[in-house]
């Protein structure tokens, strides 16, 4: 009989382990590797309207995944350009057929005409940082608004889903 009580207790033991186990991984957050580079080697996104006058992309913002479960996302955000300070913001896009609100005097998004929901500021060269956020069901830019970089080609979307 304490043979018994004793593999149900390690059989418990290894159950609830497993538990704990499985719960952290469906709570880890999941985790986008976010590229700011100068230069079109990582190429553009494409399912996005921009603004005519768009002609290349000279900067580039690539993530690892431009589709993502919801919930936690971590957001590894890595400069690999030799001069240029970039950051990147994350916003929710509420039409992904047109461009966001810019303010062309400044050279810059208007990011009071938009939903920011949070960003990585100014990353020096070879610098990196992360931001963690819950994302609910949805499609979000993730883009750099230091003067020029948006226009430049520094945007991606992701879609959570």
């Amino acid at each position: 009989m304490l043979k018994i009580s004793k593999q149900i207790g390690v059989l418990a033991t290894t159950l609830a382990l497993t538990a704990l186990a499985t719960a952290a991984a469906l709570s880890a957050p999941s985790v986008i590797v976010v590229t700011l580079a100068d230069g079109a080697d990582a190429g553009m996104a494409t399912d996005m309207a921009m603004p005519a006058d768009m002609a290349g992309p000279p900067m580039t913002i690539t993530a690892s995944s431009d589709k993502i479960g919801p919930g936690e996302v971590t957001f590894s955000v890595a400069n690999q350009s030799s001069e240029l300070i970039h950051e990147m913001i994350v916003a929710t896009v509420r039409d992904p057929s047109a461009p966001l609100s810019y303010i062309d005097a400044d050279f810059q998004v208007d990011e009071d005409a938009i939903q920011v929901l949070g960003e990585v500021p100014d990353l020096e060269p070879g610098k990196s940082g992360e931001l963690t956020l819950a994302l609910d069901p949805g499609t979000y830019v993730l883009f750099c608004n230091m003067p020029g970089h948006y226009k430049a080609g520094m945007w991606a979307t992701i879609t959570v889903e």
